[in-house]
């Protein structure tokens, strides 16, 4: 049994997929099993094929269907004891899956996640993530990372821990899939490992990446399949509702602000609408939301008040505001720190089609005790 499968959906790719495969086949770490999930074109498949020829590591599985069914379908197939994702336009550090899987050893984690770089062709331009949380992580006392980057290729996962918990990919193609399986990971696991050290590449030059192309609904469809996922642990869903509403409301208005047509605009604005409306969040208080901004995202999305709602012209204003907290008060035992702002007015400002101003008057009452 190889100790990690690594699983490498590829689609369109061929520019810098080489750079990817050559960082995988020369980790440290030997003993990987290493599954081509390719969608073609035919370049891909071509390389795909010659790696096979030269590593027996190397098996490829083709014409998956979609990124989801590369995952999912790599999953059935992997002999490994630990399985890893990697992005055909991304790469590796050389040590990545050896220090991962030491860590793994001695924890018996079921998932172990490292840090990573955002790359870009000018290395002086790359930019650090690391897990903020301590090495031994919980999702119950940190809810609010539940709002923090997916990134499960920076992960290996215990393929009996996927298998046994029933949790699996999206298969729809669409983005944003990865996020409700990062979500079921970090409440279904009993050991997951944080590594703080970055090993990873996040390629951001590649502008045929999902995230480029972003589809009107591919975020919303994704939380709304989140939500169905979590709601059904009942366990998890008290303790994470907080967390939950706050990432879910970051990814939509991440999403919103992608969307380039009104039209689109307004159909995403009305979906959201009964989306939040169908959420059980009684008893949840908004104060873990502390940007402002987000926040009244979140309360005009709720009230379906899409007219004069423009984002761009307020947000000046908004993180100005996020700069004076007046008293800070001690963090709630669930992790989310508390401000009191008071009274605070906030004036902002929208250009209508015939050139006219108006202001809006806004007072905020945020007092959270």
């Amino acid at each position: 049994m190889p100790k990690i499968s690594i699983i490498v959906p590829v689609y369109n790719v061929e520019k810098y997929l080489r750079r990817c495969l050559d960082s995988i086949v020369s980790q440290t770490l030997n003993d990987i099993e290493i599954i081509l999930a390719t969608d073609g074109p035919a370049s891909c498949d071509n390389i795909c094929q010659e790696y096979a020829q030269k590593d027996s590591r190397v098996k490829v599985l083709q014409n998956p269907g979609s990124y989801g069914k590369a995952f999912n379908k790599g999953l059935d197939m992997a002999s490994g004891e630990y399985i890893g994702i990697v992005e055909a336009d991304d790469w590796c550090d050389s040590q990545m899956f050896e220090k991962m899987y030491i860590k793994a050893q001695k924890y018996n984690a079921d998932v172990v996640k490292c840090g990573f770089y955002f790359a870009f062709d000018n290395e002086k331009k790359n930019r650090i993530s690391l897990p903020e949380y301590p090495e031994e992580f919980s999702i119950y006392d940190s809810p609010e990372a539940m709002e923090l980057q997916p990134s499960v290729w920076s992960c290996i996962y215990k393929k009996s821990f996927l298998k046994d918990k029933n949790i699996d990919m999206i298969e729809e193609r669409q983005s944003f899939i990865d996020a409700p399986f990062h979500y079921e990971t970090m409440y279904k696991a009993d050991k997951y490992i944080l590594l703080k050290e970055p090993l990873y590449y996040y390629y951001q030059g590649n502008t045929n990446q999902s995230v480029q192309n972003v589809k009107p609904f591919d975020g919303l469809n994704s939380e709304k399949y989140a939500y169905s996922k979590l709601i059904q642990n009942r366990k998890a869903w008290n303790e994470l509702r907080e967390g939950f509403l706050f990432a879910t409301v970051s990814h939509l208005l991440w999403n919103y602000e992608r969307i380039k047509s009104k039209e689109d605009r307004q159909a995403f604005w009305l979906e959201a609408h009964n989306y939040l409306n169908e959420i059980d969040y009684s008893g949840v208080s908004l104060y873990f939301i502390k940007d402002i901004r987000l926040k009244r995202f979140f309360e005009e999305v709720k009230n379906r008040r899409h007219g004069w709602f423009n984002i761009k012209m307020n947000t000046i204003w908004v993180k100005l505001f996020n700069l004076i907290p007046i008293l800070k008060i001690k963090t709630k035992p669930n992790g989310f720190q508390s401000y009191l702002f008071g009274f605070i007015p906030l004036v902002s400002f929208k250009i209508t089609s015939k050139y006219k101003i108006k202001l809006f008057n806004l007072f905020y009452i945020i007092a959270w005790s």
